[in-house]
């Protein structure tokens, strides 16, 4: 997976792309076995009790056949995931392959299994009677990690076929939504109109280049892509350490070309725009945004609803014809936006120590939020379930939201009763 970020931090896309791949930890568990083998070398034959006096030939026997065995089982989980992202990819959205490659029991379960497999080879040669290494802790050892990669795996394997059925995928989705929108909008909100002109969500982003003041806008060099996070403290401190005031263009989940408008810096003393950019400040700002290829649900609010939004549409298709699958997506999207009416939203302002505002990141505001949930839903929304399903949701909710923001609600149940 190729994650950038502009030259001034490539140390955080590096840590992005380390924790997307499926590498890392198995690379880390094989890094542990070649330190073990190299400890058991090194201290040298190890005070053990001896069974037989042909513990030595047994083990040469047992430890290729651990070996080879973790070595199998590694190869079933790969079978396994990959049979799991297919039908994943077929029956829900193409994007929720992601969090099955980065799933914490697929990663730990090949790692331990090819650590076994690298230990049971790499101490083979050092076992036996005039051996260095004891026979019986190298054969310990080994049916230790071969227990741990069987008990992995039967985790494992729960884990993959509960995640196959719709409602556990969903709450995987809901959780992780609800995850990042407590990290993002934390703060409560208050009732009040919310910020119209920036109500927007990332596929609906439209930059007028031509209004912004060139001279003080922070313009995209690296590759192009998604952006999927952003160092948002660290924004906020090199705005302070620059003494000026940042006004990002795209928010996180927005797609980015090379030469296009990252930020617009202005003077914090006036509020007018800066007469240069400093190349270092460009370097800063620019190393403070990671762009990959698709988007995650690390710092993107909006990401959890649109894979709910892109399953139901998936079920509702000619296709695949699944209502039960679309309803179960709006009464989850429901729960994301009752959580979503109490919390303040629209742009991120990020202030340093003294109250002072630094940075302007733009994020979706409430209505923006409701048009991405229901919209596209509703208009293909042409079953029976799914329209039931649609309509309680509309009407739980325009009772729970606060009533500064029931109006949003009201021209997707028109919509619908239009149909």
């Amino acid at each position: 997976m190729r994650v950038t970020a502009g030259s001034g931090r490539p140390v955080l896309a590096f840590w992005q792309s380390l924790r997307a791949s499926l590498l890392a930890v198995p690379l880390a568990y094989l890094l542990g076995a070649v330190v073990l083998i190299a400890g058991l070398y090194a201290v040298g034959e190890i005070e053990a009790p001896a069974l037989r006096p042909e513990d030595g030939a047994l083990a040469q026997d047992l430890l290729p056949a651990i070996g080879t065995a973790t070595l199998t089982l590694a190869g079933f989980v790969l079978t396994i995931t990959t049979l799991s992202i297919q039908f994943t990819a077929t029956s829900y959205a193409p994007r929720l392959v992601e969090p099955l490659r980065r799933d914490a029991v697929l990663q730990h379960t090949l790692g331990v299994a090819l650590a076994t497999f690298a230990f049971s080879f790499g101490v083979l040669v050092g076992v036996g009677p005039e051996g260095e290494v004891s026979a019986t802790v190298a054969v310990g050892i080994a049916l230790a990690g071969a227990a741990a990669t069987i008990l992995l795996f039967i985790a494992l394997l729960d884990r993959v076929t509960n995640r196959l059925r719709p409602g556990r995928m969903m709450r995987g989705v809901t959780d992780d939504a609800l995850g990042v929108i407590d990290r993002v909008y934390a703060e409560p909100h208050d009732e009040g109109p919310d910020g119209t002109g920036e109500d927007r969500v990332p596929d609906r982003v439209v930059a007028d280049w031509s209004s912004l003041p060139d001279r003080a806008v922070v313009w995209w060099t690296g590759d192009y892509g998604l952006i999927v996070n952003m160092a948002f403290d660290r924004l906020r401190d090199v705005a302070r350490e620059h003494e000026v005031r940042l006004d990002c263009v795209l928010p996180v989940g927005a797609f980015v070309q090379r030469r296009e408008a990252l930020a617009v810096v202005y003077a914090q003393d006036d509020g007018a725009p800066v007469g240069e950019v400093t190349d270092e400040l460009r370097a800063a700002i620019a190393g403070c945004v990671v762009v990959d290829a698709e988007r995650t649900s690390d710092a993107d609010p909006a990401f959890g609803m649109r894979l709910l939004v892109d399953s139901a549409l998936r079920a509702l298709s000619p296709g695949i014809q699944d209502p039960t699958t679309s309803a179960q997506a709006i009464e989850h999207l429901e729960l994301i936006l009752g959580v979503l009416a109490g919390r303040r939203l629209g742009p991120r302002e990020l202030r340093d120590d003294t109250g002072e505002l630094r940075v302007t990141v733009p994020a979706p505001g409430w209505e923006a939020l409701v048009d991405l949930a229901f919209t596209e839903i509703v208009s293909c929304a042409n079953d029976p379930q799914t329209r039931r399903a649609l309509e309680r949701t509309l009407d739980r909710l325009s009772t729970r939201v606060p009533p500064d923001r029931r109006d949003a609600l009201r021209p997707i149940a028109g919509t619908l009763a239009r149909r």
